[in-house]
């Protein structure tokens, strides 16, 4: 890992640990219930992660100013609760088990449901209460923002909630895409809504506008940071049926027992011979997948040169963002972090 990164990573999730002591200080003598979903989400938003979206609101700032930087790691915190937000309520949708190699919250909740002998149905109950639990933390992110004492928190507050809409309208298509027919251009635009303006777009310009960036340096982030992120979701395809469960923290094969049709799927289909295409096309969508079956889909999507093809598109898309950077002006240790960045993204295995 990047030394910055790894630097930042210790310095937030030391803030993140604070911030919820605190809350659960508060908590404690409201109500035990309450106290436990704040307990589950210190677990959840502090058991793992990368903290690349916190990092690059970080070094996003540091691009435009080098002032009050304890108070902007403070900040940074608000990018790692909307993740914690759109990954709990992420987990519903898809119906996933397993998060960061610990449990999602619902089920999280499911148990808790099971211990307390709740008469409620429990897969309800889960999924209630962590949409609650994933409701929760975008309040927090927005107090954070709100108790800044940096210029331009109410600009970052607006700009945080003009971007939280586009991840929902993202999603959105993406829960649409698994039930009609899609195309390499609907994917993109599901690619640059729900993952560009929330992992790289959002961080980069929320952090900057606290630094004193312009207009016109925000155009220049948002050039760099929308193909960029495109290849950021891309790799997360890949990962997501060719990497390592362990590293991922969460199952193999996920998106096609889903239906969900990402660019590694939909290119397998165009150029598969006929056999193969009615093959892959039995495991999207197949709720009982088997290791197997996912083997064959792996093998199906190789030897077609989907994966090929997959994998030079999200390079094509960070020489894309990596011209963007050239025109960036900031802080010399903040461009030299995003631009490792830039190669991280094809690069990672988790």
């Amino acid at each position: 890992m990047n030394k910055l990164l790894e630097e930042y990573k210790v310095k937030v999730e030391a803030e993140l640990n604070k911030f919820f002591d605190e809350k659960l200080k508060t908590t404690s003598n409201l109500d035990k219930d309450a106290n436990e979903m704040v307990t589950l989400l210190k677990d959840f938003t502090l058991r793992g992660g990368k903290r690349i979206r916190g990092a690059l609101f970080y070094y996003g700032y540091r691009l435009f100013s080098d002032e009050n930087l304890d108070e902007v790691i403070k900040a940074s915190m608000c990018f790692e609760l909307i993740q914690s937000s759109l990954l709990i309520h992420d987990d519903i949708i898809d119906q996933d088990i397993m998060r960061r190699n610990g449990d999602t919250m619902h089920i999280s909740y499911e148990k808790y449901h099971k211990a307390n002998n709740l008469s409620e149905d429990r897969f309800r109950f889960g999924s209630n209460m962590a949409i609650l639990a994933g409701d929760l933390c975008v309040y927090f992110a927005n107090e954070l923002l709100a108790d800044l004492k940096l210029k331009n928190n109410l600009k970052a507050i607006k700009e945080l909630n003009r971007l939280i809409p586009w991840v929902i309208y993202g999603q959105l298509l993406d829960i649409l895409a698994e039930l009609r027919s899609t195309n390499f251009d609907a994917i993109m635009k599901i690619n640059r809504l729900k993952t560009s303006t929330y992992t790289i777009e959002g961080p980069l310009r929320v952090g900057a506008i606290l630094g004193g960036a312009t207009e016109k340096d925000l155009d220049k982030l948002s050039k760099f940071a929308i193909p960029l992120g495109k290849a950021f979701q891309i790799q997360d395809d890949i990962l997501g049926l060719y990497g390592d469960e362990n590293k991922l923290g969460k199952p193999i094969g996920s998106d096609l027992k889903e239906g969900k049709r990402n660019i590694l799927i939909t290119k397998s289909i165009e150029l598969a011979s006929e056999e193969n295409k009615q093959l892959l096309n039995s495991f999207i969508g197949k709720k009982d997948i088997s290791e197997a079956d996912i083997n064959s889909a792996r093998k199906i999507i190789h030897d077609c040169g989907a994966l090929k093809f997959t994998e030079d598109l999200a390079l094509y898309f960070v020489n894309d963002a990596k011209k963007g950077l050239k025109d960036i002006d900031g802080n010399n240790e903040s461009l030299k972090f995003i631009e490792w960045l830039s190669d991280y993204i094809v690069k990672r295995k988790d």
